[in-house]
């Protein structure tokens, strides 16, 4: 396991002991690069940011169900971020 995925682990388990400055350092980490895959799903920059937003509010509510064993947390909030965005891409085609 590489140092960057152990800081992320450690800032999960300060989520989890509701740290909410732990929630602005992971942001401030990863904000970036999922932002752009979820622009990339959705192209559309208001509904990405919302979306930016549902992940993080989902890592702050639901920290305590990461399990390391099903990937890195940089790879969790991905996959959920490609989830809410694909949803809401569905949605909006005719």
């Amino acid at each position: 396991m590489d140092a960057e995925v152990r800081a992320d682990i450690a800032l999960i388990e300060r989520i989890v002991a509701r740290e909410a400055d732990a929630v602005g350092e992971l942001y401030d980490r990863h904000n970036r690069l999922l932002f752009g895959l979820i622009l990339r799903i959705l192209r559309d920059r208001s509904e990405a940011e919302e979306v930016l937003q549902e992940v993080f509010v989902l890592v702050w509510t639901r920290a305590e169900t990461y399990n390391v064993a099903l990937g890195s947390p940089a790879a969790c909030r991905s996959a959920a971020g490609g989830r809410i965005g694909a949803g809401r891409g569905e949605r909006r085609q005719p």
